[in-house]
Protein backbone atom coordinates (compact mmCIF):
# COMPACT_ATOMS: atom_id res chain seq x y z
CA UNK A 1 0.00 0.00 0.00
CA UNK A 2 1.30 3.33 -1.10
CA UNK A 3 1.74 6.23 1.28
CA UNK A 4 0.94 10.03 0.24
CA UNK A 5 2.85 12.29 0.67
CA UNK A 6 2.68 15.90 0.10
CA UNK A 7 4.61 19.00 -0.20
CA UNK A 8 3.99 22.26 0.45
CA UNK A 9 6.39 25.51 0.01
CA UNK A 10 5.14 28.83 1.52
CA UNK A 11 4.35 31.70 -0.52
CA UNK A 12 5.75 34.43 2.32
CA UNK A 13 8.28 32.07 3.90
CA UNK A 14 12.04 32.94 2.05
CA UNK A 15 12.76 31.19 -0.91
CA UNK A 16 14.52 27.64 -0.50
CA UNK A 17 18.81 28.05 -1.02
CA UNK A 18 18.37 23.90 -2.20
CA UNK A 19 16.40 21.26 -3.75
CA UNK A 20 14.04 21.02 -0.64
CA UNK A 21 10.24 22.24 -0.05
CA UNK A 22 9.52 24.12 3.24
CA UNK A 23 7.43 21.47 4.87
CA UNK A 24 6.27 17.88 3.67
CA UNK A 25 2.88 16.47 4.74
CA UNK A 26 2.98 12.21 5.59
CA UNK A 27 0.84 10.74 7.59
CA UNK A 28 -1.19 13.30 9.54
CA UNK A 29 2.42 14.83 10.64
CA UNK A 30 4.19 18.36 9.27
CA UNK A 31 7.96 18.14 8.82
CA UNK A 32 9.15 21.20 8.25
CA UNK A 33 13.24 21.38 6.82
CA UNK A 34 15.95 24.01 6.25
CA UNK A 35 15.11 27.04 8.09
CA UNK A 36 17.22 29.38 9.29
CA UNK A 37 16.99 33.20 10.01
CA UNK A 38 16.44 34.31 6.73
CA UNK A 39 14.49 37.09 6.04
CA UNK A 40 12.12 36.46 3.22
CA UNK A 41 11.58 40.32 1.77
CA UNK A 42 15.59 40.24 1.10
CA UNK A 43 16.15 36.26 1.27
CA UNK A 44 19.10 37.34 3.62
CA UNK A 45 20.03 36.52 6.99
CA UNK A 46 18.09 38.63 9.46
CA UNK A 47 21.55 40.00 11.35
CA UNK A 48 24.48 38.64 12.68
CA UNK A 49 23.80 37.75 16.08
CA UNK A 50 21.85 34.27 16.70
CA UNK A 51 18.97 35.47 18.97
CA UNK A 52 17.65 37.43 16.03
CA UNK A 53 18.33 34.72 13.34
CA UNK A 54 16.65 32.18 15.98
CA UNK A 55 13.06 34.63 15.90
CA UNK A 56 13.41 35.04 12.30
CA UNK A 57 13.57 31.02 11.78
CA UNK A 58 10.71 30.27 14.45
CA UNK A 59 8.42 33.55 12.83
CA UNK A 60 9.56 31.82 9.22
CA UNK A 61 8.55 28.20 10.93
CA UNK A 62 5.07 29.93 12.11
CA UNK A 63 4.29 31.26 9.28
CA UNK A 64 4.67 27.77 6.93
CA UNK A 65 2.59 26.32 10.01
CA UNK A 66 -0.25 29.03 9.53
CA UNK A 67 -0.10 28.87 5.28
CA UNK A 68 -0.27 24.89 5.42
CA UNK A 69 -3.36 25.10 7.75
CA UNK A 70 -5.25 26.83 5.25
CA UNK A 71 -3.44 24.40 2.35
CA UNK A 72 -3.95 20.99 3.54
Amino acid sequence: MSKLVKTFTSIHGPKAIGPYSHATIYQGLLYISGQIGLNPKTNELESDDVESQTRRALDNMSQILAESKSGF
